[in-house]
C-alpha cells in the first residue's frame, strides 16, 4: 500500500536486510500477505516475487533480492526514497491486460471524489457500499453472513420473484459474494494509484475493540468508548505477534478472520482455538498503546482490524492531467462535456461487468459440473456406486449446467452497483 505509514516505515528500515516475510508485511499488499501467510508460499515466485520487488523499488533506491536470510532469501535495501517513485513495470494501466470494466473505475471513482470531499475512515467493505459499487441487500448480506436474516429475506424476495426456485438456493449469492471481495480489491487498487497521484490522502487506519471501555472526553463531558485508534508501534506489535502465531498453528488467512471464527473445519478447530487462546493472552496482558497526549495506557483488546480513510484533495486541474496521463482514452471526452462524460462512463462500467459476471458464472458451472463427474466416477471406482449416475447426480448437472447461470443473470439486478447510494448523489 503507497501511503505515509508505508513511508514511514521505509525511513526506518533502510539499509537492512528483512527476510520475506518481514518484508511482505511492511510492503506487500493484502493480496500478497494473504497468500503468502495463508499456507500458498510456493506461489511466491516469478511475476509475483517480480511485481512484489518492483513495490520495494518504489520506496528503495536499490533492492537486493538474492541475499541469504536463513534457509531462504530476503531482501537487501538500500537508501528509502523521499517520495515513492512511479512504476517502471507494465502495470500502469495493467499493460493493457485488465479486465474491460475495470479502467472505467478511475472514472466512476472520480465522479465519487469530485462531488463529496471524503474526511472518514472505515472499513473497505464499507467504502464499496459508499463508492455505489454495489446494492445496499448484497452489502448486508456481505457484513452480516449468508445465513443471516438479512441473507434469508432477500432469497425470500428473489423466489417469490422467480429469480430463484426456492430461498434454499445458495449457490448464486455465494458467488456474488466473491465477486464483492472482487470489486473490493479492484477499488483499493484504484485508491491506491490515485493516492499515489496525489488526488486523494489515502491510508490505513489501526482499530481495536476493547474488552473494558475507556473513558474519553470530548467537548467537556466524559463518555465510554470500546473502539480506539491505536498508534503505529502497537499496531506493529499487534500485526507481529498474530503473524507469529500464525506461522507457528499454520493458521490460514479465513482462519485468523475475526468474523469466521465459528466457521472453521472440524479437524482445523484445536489449533485455531489453541492461536486464539494465545492471541487472548496477549491481548489482555501487559498490552498497551500510546495516546495522542503520548501516554501509555493499558487495555484489554477483543481483537483488531483496519479501517481505510480516504481524504479528496483533487483540484480541476489535477484531475485533467490524471486523466490526460493515466486514461488519455476518456481525456477528450471528459474536457468536452464532463457530466455526460461521467454518466455514460458509468453505463459502459455496468455493461462491461455484467459481463464479467456473467463469463465468470459459466466458468464456476463448468467447473462444479466437472466435480460432479469426478466423484461419480471416483465413488464408481471405490465400489460406492454402481453403473449411471443417480437422479440426484442427473439434477445436479442439470442445475450447473443449465440454472445456475439463468439465475446469476436474473440475480444481477439485486447485487448490481447502484450509483444514486453512498456518500455522494450524481
Amino acid at each position: 500500500m503507497i501511503n505515509q505509514t508505508t513511508l514511514n516505515f521505509a525511513q526506518v528500515l533502510q539499509g537492512q536486510t528483512l527476510s520475506k516475510p518481514e518484508a511482505l508485511w511492511y510492503f506487500g499488499n493484502e493480496g500478497e500477505i494473504r497468500n503468502y501467510f495463508g499456507g500458498r508460499r510456493k506461489e511466491f515466485s516469478g511475476n509475483t516475487a517480480k511485481t512484489f520487488k518492483t513495490t520495494l523499488e518504489q520506496y528503495f533506491e536499490s533492492v537486493d533480492d538474492t541475499v541469504k536470510v536463513g534457509r531462504g532469501k530476503g531482501y537487501k535495501l538500500g537508501k528509502a526514497r523521499a517520495e515513492v517513485a512511479e512504476r517502471q513495470d507494465d502495470r500502469e494501466n495493467n499493460g493493457g491486460k485488465e479486465l474491460p470494466h475495470t479502467k472505467y473505475l478511475d472514472a466512476v471513482i472520480l465522479m465519487g471524489i469530485r462531488n463529496r470531499v471524503f474526511e472518514c475512515e472505515t472499513t473497505l467493505n464499507n467504502w464499496v457500499k459508499n463508492f455505489g459499487l454495489t446494492s445496499e441487500a448484497l452489502y448486508a448480506v456481505k457484513t452480516k453472513g449468508l445465513h443471516s436474516k438479512d441473507s434469508v429475506t432477500l432469497r425470500e424476495q428473489m423466489a417469490s420473484n422467480d429469480v430463484i426456485r426456492s430461498k434454499k438456493n445458495t449457490a448464486e449469492l455465494s458467488f456474488y459474494l466473491e465477486d464483492f471481495d472482487n470489486i473490493k480489491g479492484q477499488l483499493k487498487n484504484v485508491l491506491e494509484k490515485m493516492n499515489n497521484a496525489k488526488l486523494i490522502e489515502y491510508y490505513r487506519v489501526p482499530k481495536v475493540k476493547l474488552k473494558t471501555p475507556l473513558e474519553r472526553m470530548y467537548e467537556g463531558k466524559m463518555y465510554e468508548t470500546y473502539y480506539i485508534t491505536i498508534d503505529s508501534a502497537t499496531q506493529e506489535r499487534i500485526s507481529k505477534k498474530k503473524e507469529e502465531l500464525k506461522e507457528k498453528y499454520n493458521i490460514t488467512s479465513f482462519e485468523s478472520h475475526f468474523a469466521n471464527r465459528n466457521r472453521i473445519k472440524e479437524e482445523r478447530k484445536e489449533d485455531v482455538a489453541s492461536y486464539y487462546e494465545e492471541l487472548d493472552e496477549f491481548y489482555t496482558t501487559d498490552m498497551y498503546y500510546t495516546d495522542e497526549f503520548g501516554k501509555e495506557v493499558e487495555i484489554e483488546v477483543d481483537y483488531f482490524w483496519f479501517n481505510h480513510a480516504i481524504t479528496a484533495k483533487a483540484t480541476d486541474n489535477q484531475v485533467q492531467n490524471y486523466l490526460e496521463k493515466k486514461r488519455p482514452e476518456f481525456y477528450e471526452e471528459f474536457l468536452s462535456d464532463e457530466k455526460g462524460f461521467f454518466g455514460n462512463v458509468m453505463n459502459i462500467y455496468e455493461k462491461e461487468k455484467k459481463a464479467d459476471v456473467l463469463k465468470k458464472a459459466y466458468k464456476e458451472s463448468q467447473r462444479k459440473y466437472e466435480d460432479v463427474l469426478k466423484k461419480h466416477n471416483e465413488d464408481v471406482a471405490a465400489g460406492k456406486k454402481i453403473g449411471k449416475l443417480n437422479m440426484d447426480d442427473e439434477k445436479l448437472l442439470y442445475y450447473w449446467n443449465t440454472n445456475f447461470c439463468i439465475n446469476v443473470d436474473n440475480m444481477y439486478p439485486y447485487v448490481k452497483a447502484d450509483f444514486r447510494q453512498g456518500n455522494y448523489k450524481l
